[in-house]
């Protein structure tokens, strides 16, 4: 183990951790870490979608706005599609407006071009009224 040392002007030498062996650097490179997740910024507006009644169509324009420290090759996919939304090329920001109807949650994901999940937002849904179980009309006798 290695010691805190003092230099002759009193300042703290402190040994650096350095990444040893082609695995190890790989396997931390392949994940973006906590403090790169937090640089990526993805917006999403609004964040939910109101229906009549629970188990109802709702439909919702959606703007989702994204950026990036660096530039380089991103795409944005939905839960609601196997297809990405959009891709761009050489770029640190984006933005996509997107008429969505659904009766699920809808998660919206950016991506690095190696295939890195580097942010994602839901869109909730409520509703006003929920589902009951019974027929409206069982009450009535003709």
């Amino acid at each position: 183990m290695k010691r805190i040392k003092k230099n002759r002007a009193g300042l703290l030498i402190i040994p650096a951790f350095t990444c040893q062996g082609l695995l190890l650097c790989g396997h931390l490179q392949a994940k973006p870490d906590d403090t790169e997740l937090s640089r990526n910024r993805l917006e999403l507006s609004p964040t939910q979608c109101v229906s009549v009644t629970q188990g109802d169509k709702c439909h919702v324009d959606v703007k989702v706005q994204w950026q990036t420290l660096a530039g380089g090759t991103y795409c944005l996919k939905s839960s609601h599609s196997q297809e990405a939304l959009k891709c761009w090329t050489g770029a640190q920001s984006g933005y996509i407006e997107q008429t969505i109807v659904t009766t699920e949650p809808v998660v919206f994901a950016l991506y690095r071009g190696d295939g890195v999940e580097l942010a994602k937002r839901e869109l909730k849904l409520m509703w006003v009224y929920k589902r009951s179980g019974r027929s409206p009309a069982s009450w009535r006798m003709f």
